[in-house]
């Protein structure tokens, strides 16, 4: 799914970042190491478009991919349709209706991100 980065918030206790992303019908924030970032050749800047995918699949061909994290779903909130997932103690939170029925609790969970989408 195609997304635009909403927000970018450093978290400089850590030297992570808080990325959002806007995506159809929804919101994901993710927090990416600033070592992962450079070694992926990446700023992540407010307005950039990127190409993301959350799958419970253990992903192909990932040479097309800029980042890909894995980890497990933790929790959900149903009223919210909400999912935080842990990724290697680092943060992913989903809100989206759509994705919100694919996931369960102790599921595992892979992000990949493609940046530079036009």
């Amino acid at each position: 799914m195609q997304g635009t980065i909403e927000a970018i918030e450093r978290l400089d206790y850590a030297q992570v970042d808080k990325i959002k992303v806007k995506v159809r019908g929804g919101l994901v924030s993710v927090e990416i190491p600033v070592k992962v970032l450079e070694a992926a050749g990446w700023t992540p800047k407010k307005g950039d478009k990127v190409l993301l995918e959350l799958t419970n699949s253990k992903p192909d061909k990932l040479d097309q991919w800029d980042i890909v994290m894995g980890g497990y779903v933790y929790l959900k909130k149903e009223e919210e349709n909400k999912i935080y997932a842990s990724l290697g103690g680092l943060k992913l939170e989903v809100v989206s209706e759509k994705l919100y029925p694919k996931f369960k609790v102790d599921e595992k969970v892979y992000i990949l991100i493609k940046s530079g989408v036009a």
